[in-house]
């Protein structure tokens, strides 16, 4: 009976052990942190009676009750505590860090950055900072700031970008990034933050836009330009490019929707390869040189007023042959572009001037009698023509958000036979479709 009766009260012992550590370690759901120098002192009240109170490391922080609502926390010596005060069925979990810089540098970038939340320990010789961001700018800059406040050695990291979308140095800068020997930033956004650029790149004749005036180094802000007096944002133009082109005035080389999260690059290439041959002296090597149109974006967002954009395109086309070591080579014609802007949030721009000028003479005669000369004059005709574009690229920049894949809209497409197409009935409605598509491609973002 007796040995019953121990085994009973064994088991019981275990489960009520059990029971208290379940609620003790699910009941801990509130939880802050708190700096303090060595001496320092913080009172913390809480609503209700505390029952009990408990210290991991009392040789680190100690603590004092002063009433049955008030508990004073303060540090022994440096280092990382936890103070725990139990009341009712909830458990407070209050970390201390006793160091009087990472304290008083914490209090400070609080009171700057309102909407941040941080917090800063010291593990060995190692900081950790760690903590919510409002935006990337708030998390960039309070990195630095304490990087530079604890006096650590810090290193800047350029990320370059070319037009081949390859990462190299000094071709096009567009994102530094700061990092500090003894910190790991551990900082997090709400979000991750994408971005959609539009794109329109279109072959304009040069004579059609000296005409209508085109001025794109006179804009009357960014997303707004000049057309004969008349504004125009990128929407509209593109719409004006779409109309132009069915005059034969304009031809739309390629429109791309991409889209690419902050800190990172995507590219895109319309046209293909064409094989070069080089000669040397261990034999003929083939490479492939890629052409067409090719662009390479890259994209930081700061906040949602500030979004840097880095830009890298080309153009290229064979342009004829050329007769080398008895090969016969291609030429290639290209019109390259780089530059780096930033814009608010559903801003446009337009770059321009990428000018091609090409001449073309014939000749057209009567065999034989048109090669004498002088009289021959009357039998033969010649002309020139002189041929000029521009390259024109518009774009826009959103910041997108996940959407529900039950609210994706995606363009419908409607068959129909050749008797249809031939006699034109119950053709596809174009206008309908190009609705569906544009409001498609508004809806930029990524399906969760």
């Amino acid at each position: 009976m007796t040995g019953n009766y121990r085994l009973l009260m064994s088991r019981a012992g275990t489960a009520l052990l059990l029971t208290l550590a379940f609620i003790f370690y699910s009941a801990a759901v509130c939880a802050e942190t708190i700096y303090l120098a060595k001496g320092g002192a913080r009172t913390i009240k809480m609503k209700d009676a505390i029952d009990t109170v408990f210290t991991t490391d009392p040789q680190t922080v100690d603590y004092n009750i002063i009433s049955d609502r008030e508990v004073v926390i303060y540090g022994v010596a440096n280092g990382n505590g936890e103070v725990l005060i139990v009341q009712n069925d909830q458990t407070h979990s209050i970390k201390v860090v006793v160091d009087p810089l990472v304290g008083k540098l914490t209090q400070q970038i609080q009171d700057q950055f309102p909407g941040s939340r941080i917090d800063l320990k010291k593990v060995g010789e190692m900081y950790i900072l760690s903590g919510s961001a409002a935006d990337e700018e708030s998390r960039d800059a309070i990195h630095q700031i304490v990087g530079d406040a604890l006096g650590l050695k810090r290193e800047v990291i350029t990320t370059e970008i070319t037009g081949d979308g390859n990462v190299k140095n000094n071709i096009l800068k567009y994102m530094e990034n700061v990092s500090f020997e003894k910190l790991q930033n551990r900082m997090t956004l709400p979000f991750a933050n994408q971005v959609n650029v539009k794109l329109s790149i279109v072959e304009v004749n040069k004579s059609y836009t000296d005409s209508l005036g085109l001025e794109w180094g006179q804009n009357s802000g960014v997303g707004n330009f000049i057309l004969s007096k008349l504004k125009f944002d990128a929407a509209s133009l593109t719409t004006l490019i779409h109309g132009l082109q069915n005059e034969s005035i304009a031809r739309v080389l390629a429109e791309p929707n991409l889209s690419v999260l902050s800190g990172e690059t995507a590219d895109f290439l319309v046209g293909g390869e064409i094989p070069m041959v080089t000669s040397s002296i261990n034999g003929v090597t083939v490479t492939y040189k890629e052409v067409g149109v090719r662009m390479l974006i890259a994209a930081k967002v700061e906040n949602s007023s500030k979004i840097r954009l880095s830009l890298s395109q080309e153009v290229s086309n064979v342009d004829g042959q050329n007769l080398a070591l008895n090969t016969s080579l291609p030429t290639l014609r290209s019109r390259k572009a780089r530059t780096t802007i930033e814009l608010a949030d559903g801003e446009s721009f337009v770059l321009g001037g990428l000018l091609s000028e090409s001449d073309k003479e014939s000749l057209q005669k009567i065999p034989f009698i048109g090669d004498i000369p002088i009289l021959g004059a009357l039998f033969r005709s010649t002309a020139a023509n002189r041929e000029k574009t521009e390259l024109i690229m518009v774009a826009t920049v959103n910041l997108v958000r996940p959407v529900s894949s039950a609210k994706i809209v995606y363009p419908s497409f409607q068959r129909s036979s050749l008797m249809q197409r031939f006699f034109n009935v119950d053709g596809i409605d174009n206008t309908q479709s190009g609705k569906e598509a544009l409001l498609f491609l508004e809806r930029g973002g990524f399906v969760y």
